[in-house]
Formats: C-alpha cells, structure tokens, sequence
C-alpha cells in the first residue's frame, strides 16, 4: 500500500485508493484493482512494492 500510494504522489495522479479486507482470492493476495471511468476494471494479484511502478 505505501508503494502504492509513494508512486501516486511521484506520479502527481490524484485517485481515490481503499484498503479492503480479503475478496476471496486469498491465494493472489495482495491484489490491486484500477478502476477506470469508462473502462473495465483490472485486477493484478501478488503485487509487490517493486512491480508497483
């Protein structure tokens, strides 16, 4: 989440980011989703801090 949000500001990209508890794919965990307006939404799963950028 930190590397998360550091590359956000980095970026200048204001967005809203909401931690949530597990959706039940506890095995990908820790799962992003990017919701677009307009678009469909992206989920990437076993996430870390360096694939973030």
């Amino acid at each position: 989440m930190r590397a998360i949000l550091e590359e956000l500001d980095r970026r200048g990209i204001a967005v809203h980011v909401n931690a949530v508890g597990c959706v039940g794919l506890c095995a990908y965990e820790p799962l992003v989703d990017i919701e677009q307006a307009g678009k469909s939404r992206v989920t990437y799963g076993r996430i870390s801090p360096e694939q973030v950028p």
